[in-house]
Parts: structure tokens; C-alpha cells; sequence
């Protein structure tokens, strides 16, 4: 352990138990001795940043039942201009909705994290394996702190890319084994349970799950564990006390990819480069994730004695260059799929108009070369293994901002995503975060582009801002669009003029903030950014 990097951006923890929620400390120096008094117990250090949102029980109360009603409401009469008489109005009958404010805000509270319980040992430990503990030095728990674990992008992009930028580079990586801080003892959520297994050899559990005490005839080396799951230590069974544990309550420090290189291999200097920063390399973790998924759909056939071989027309994992394919005619076809969002709020407003032109498309190359067409499908992403199929398949992904892009680091080396950026979002700090997230992670082989809304005759207010109700900052951010094909017409003939060559698309286009399309009603007005290079580039209002 010496020299780890993880010992620089989590706590290093020595000869402790876990029991019940709580760390036990075991070393000397936290013990009474011969009347030398106790030092103070370590202070778990959890980030103001590690926040969530509670998860209720149940959200069909009256007060969402109205404000559902008064959506479709809006949606179906047509969304007045936002800031408008008739907006205002609207808004203020909204507010009237009895409680609606009050509960509303107590529901999207966002509540912080709270630091791990610890005690130091006892002469009283209620367990025979805390009384006389053996110190696991095979398996070292990694415990980590989630930022808003129920949102996809969150944890992939806040969390678990991070842990397999380091643990990729770790020597001793077969002996991590996760586990996740949950609120109150509360189970996984989905992202968490879909996104962290693949990191680790051993089950992934949660800190209720992993601290929960166990029988007292319970004996880890003679215990079986079923071979189809992973075990939860290196050891086989379960374990509660550990020579070495980390904790990492607070946010990784990430490292910027186009102005630092990390050195190759596994070596000191590469460990003292991680010890000051971490590359945040989403699209390896992706790939890695594509790998781990055919992995396991391949067990599962083999399990089911499957005797067929599985569709020849797969594209995953093969590495190969996302271009198109070959259509009968010769002609180059782009598979385009447009991701459908859950919820009322950040959707393509006439997405089957664009799904008619897309499939009507057809580009002209210089040269007499041939022409290139589309093929173009809507989807809905549910999970990683929906996220992976798609991904593997699409050449270019389309979708308004949100959790569902990070599926775009699913995708062959060469693709393209176009992110819909909303009316006004661009205004916000950090709103083209994941484009420069792209753009910084060494591994990335994506080519991002942004189309950002600047008319908002081509807007429609989220649910929230229909409503009058939630952070009004935030509004911008779930508007929905109604995006011209001419828009995205012009982005796909950069998308095909650019080849898949992401050093190009870097030095071309990302550095000047030509990957920037700002777009109108009549479609693409301008190219760019705003003065400080990270707003919204849109035009002013009197030259829309």
C-alpha cells in the first residue's frame, strides 16, 4: 500500500471492523493504555457535494396529479411564450394548487450524505470475530460516497469512471472490493447496481448490507459462496475486519486531459501522477462496460446451451471505426438513433417529422463519390444492457441534454453524439459540461457536437416551469425543443466530413468552438460560444 494514490484523495484506514453501521477502530493509539489517554478517532471527511434526493415512496400524490394535468394541459393547447401575459397567468393559477409549493419542496429536497459512524474497540465487542478479530490483508474494501446516485450520468461520470481510472492502474486491483454508501440504509439504485459490479471482482454491496452483523456460528473459511455469483471477498465469505480499508467521501480531483499526460504502465511515476489528479476517462469505462455486457450475454447463452452463434452483424467490441455502413445500392448509411427521455420534461418535439426527414436524408459527397443516406429509429433506454445494444449499433446518437448521453461513451471509436442543448440553458454555468468532459478524457474516441436552441418560438416550458414551482435558475434546463431538420441536417454533414477523426474534430473544431451549431427556427444561425468561451453562443434576440 505504500505510495497508492488511493491514500490521496480517500481516507486510508488501518485494522478495523465494520458492525453495524459503524467503522470500529482496533490500532493502540485509540485505546487507554497504562492511564496515556486516547487519540481522537479519525473524522470521516464526506464532500458538501455528496447529496441526494429522498426517495419517497410513493409520487402519485394529488398536488403531481394536478401538476401532470396541467402539462398535458399545456402541451396539448400549445405553450405560451415563456414570460409571456398568458405564461404569467398560467403560472399564477398553478401556484394556487392547495399545499402543492410546500410538498413539492419537501420532496426534491436535497439532503447531504452523513460521515460513517465510529467507535474505537471495546472490552464488550458482541462477536467473537470483534473480540478477537483477524484482519483480512486479501481483501480491501473501497467505500465510496455517490453525488445524486439515482441519475445515470452521475454515477458513471462523477463516480465510477473515476474508480476505473485508478483501479485500472492499481497493482493490487483484485483485492478491491466495493461498497457504496447508501441514505438510511437504503438498497442500490439502478445506475449503482448497473455501473459498479463491473468494477470489481467480488459482489458490490451496500455499507448496511457490509457492516451488518453476523451470526455469531458464522465461519468465513468454511462457508460456501454459489459460484454463479461473485463472492463477497477474496477470501470467499463474508469478512468484517480489514488491515487495510479506504473511504472516499470526498470528490476525486480530476485531471485535464488535453493539458496533462499520464506516464503508461503501473509504475511509481504513474502512481504519483494519480496521487495529484485522476483522468476522467468515461469512454474507456464504457467500453469496458460494452465488454462486461457481451461477456455476460455470451455466459448466458452458454448457459442455455445455445448451439446457434449469436447475430454476425454485431458491432460490439470489435473496435471497429464507426463510418457507416455499406447499403445494397454502395451508398454509405449512417444508423441514427434519436433517444427518447423519460418524463415530461427535455423531449424532441417533433421527433417523428425528424425521423421521416432522417430517413429521407441523403448527402451529396464532393468528388463523385457515392452519397450517404440514413437510417434512422427512436429508442428508449431503460438500462445498460438497452444503452449498450443501441450504442453498439448507432453511428451518431441524437438527444436533448441529460443523464441518457452518457450512452454515448457506449459507442464504436469514430461515432458522433449531438447534444440538443435547451433555450437558455446555455446561459448556465457548467451547462456544456459533458461536451468538455469528452473532450478532455484521453480516451475518449467520440466526437461530440452541440446544438444549442436560441429562439424560444422553437421552445416549450418544462413541467416545473409550466407550474411556477421548483428553482426557477433551473427551468431552462428541462425546456423542450422543436428542433428544424435543416438544423440537424448541417451538423450531419460536418458529422461526415469530420470522418471519425477525433484528433481533427479536437484541433478543428472543439478548440475554436466550432462544435457549437446554434440553431433557430429556420435552422443553424451561427457557429461558436459567447465571449467567455463557456456560454451560449446564440445570436441576439433582434437577429434570430
Amino acid at each position: 500500500m505504500a505510495g497508492t494514490p488511493w491514500a490521496s484523495h480517500c481516507q486510508h484506514l488501518r485494522q478495523v471492523c465494520v458492525d453495524n453501521d459503524m467503522l470500529v477502530f482496533y490500532e493502540e493509539q485509540y485505546q487507554e493504555v497504562a492511564g496515556r489517554p486516547a487519540a481522537p478517532l479519525p473524522a470521516i471527511i464526506v464532500d458538501r457535494s455528496k447529496v441526494y434526493h429522498f426517495p419517497w415512496r410513493g409520487s402519485n400524490t394529488s398536488s403531481d396529479f394536478e401538476l401532470r394535468k396541467v402539462a398535458a394541459a399545456t402541451a396539448a393547447a400549445g405553450a405560451p411564450k415563456p414570460g409571456g401575459a398568458e405564461d404569467q397567468q398560467q403560472r399564477r393559477r398553478r401556484q394556487n394548487l392547495p399545499g402543492q409549493r410546500a410538498q413539492e419542496q419537501q420532496q426534491q429536497q436535497r439532503r447531504r450524505h452523513e460521515a460513517l459512524r465510529t467507535r474505537p474497540a471495546t472490552s464488550r465487542e458482541p462477536a467473537a470475530y470483534l473480540a478477537a478479530p483477524v484482519f483480512s490483508k486479501c481483501t480491501v474494501p473501497i467505500v465510496v460516497y455517490p453525488i445524486f446516485a439515482s441519475n445515470f450520468v452521475h454515477v458513471f461520470h462523477d463516480l465510477a469512471s473515476f474508480l476505473h481510472a485508478l483501479l485500472r492502474r492499481t497493482p493490487w486491483r483484485r483485492h478491491a472490493k466495493l461498497v457504496t454508501v447508501t441514505p438510511e440504509g437504503l438498497g442500490m439504485t439502478g445506475p449503482e447496481a448497473q455501473l459498479l459490479p463491473p468494477l470489481t471482482e467480488f459482489a458490490v454491496q451496500t455499507w448496511a448490507d457490509f457492516s451488518a452483523r453476523l451470526p455469531p456460528d458464522y465461519d468465513p473459511a468454511a462457508r460456501g459462496w454459489d459460484a454463479q455469483q461473485p463472492p463477497p471477498s477474496f477470501e470467499g465469505g463474508e469478512q468484517r475486519c480489514f488491515q487495510h480499508m479506504f473511504v472516499c467521501g470526498r470528490r476525486f480531483k480530476a485531471m485535464r486531459g488535453l493539458e496533462e499526460v499520464l506516464p503508461e504502465g503501473e509504475g511509481p511515476a504513474v502512481q504519483q501522477a494519480l496521487a495529484k489528479a485522476v483522468p476522467r476517462e468515461n469512454y474507456a469505462f464504457g467500453q469496458m462496460l460494452v465488454q462486461h455486457m457481451q461477456q455476460q450475454q455470451q455466459g448466458v447463452q452458454q448457459r442455455e446451451v445455445q448451439g446457434q452463434a449469436g447475430n454476425n452483424d454485431t458491432h460490439g467490441g470489435s473496435g471497429k471505426q464507426a463510418s457507416g455502413r455499406q447499403a445494397s445500392s454502395g451508398k454509405r448509411r449512417l444508423k441514427i438513433v434519436f433517444m427518447k427521455r423519460g418524463g415530461e420534461g427535455r423531449q424532441l418535439l417533433n421527433i417523428h417529422e425528424l425521423l421521416q426527414r432522417c430517413n429521407a436524408w441523403s448527402l451529396s459527397l464532393p468528388n463523385n463519390r457515392d452519397n450517404v443516406t440514413a437510417e434512422c429509429r427512436e429508442v428508449e433506454l431503460p438500462s445498460l444492457q438497452a444503452g449498450v445494444a443501441a450504442a453498439q449499433e448507432a453511428d451518431v446518437f441524437i438527444g436533448m441534454h441529460g443523464a441518457n448521453m452518457a450512452n454515448s461513451w457506449l459507442m464504436r471509436p469514430g461515432s458522433s453524439a449531438i447534444e440538443v442543448s435547451p433555450f437558455q440553458f446555455g446561459l448556465m454555468l457548467g451547462s456544456f459540461g459533458l461536451s468538455n468532459a469528452n473532450a478532455q478524457d484521453p480516451s475518449s474516441q467520440v466526437l461530440w457536437w452541440l446544438a444549442v436552441v436560441c429562439d424560444p418560438a422553437i421552445s416549450q416550458p418544462g413541467p416545473a416551469e409550466v407550474a411556477g414551482t421548483g428553482k426557477r435558475p433551473w427551468w431552462p434546463r428541462d425546456r423542450s425543443a422543436r428542433v428544424p431538420w435543416t438544423a440537424l441536417a448541417t451538423i450531419l454533414e460536418e458529422v461526415v466530413a469530420a470522418g471519425g477523426d477525433r484528433r481533427r474534430y479536437i484541433e478543428t473544431h472543439y478548440r475554436n468552438f466550432t462544435h457549437r451549431f446554434n440553431v433557430g427556427a429556420t435552422g443553424v444561425l451561427s457557429r461558436g460560444a459567447g465571449p467567455d468561451g463557456d456560454h451560449s453562443g446564440c445570436p441576439a434576440a433582434g437577429n434570430l
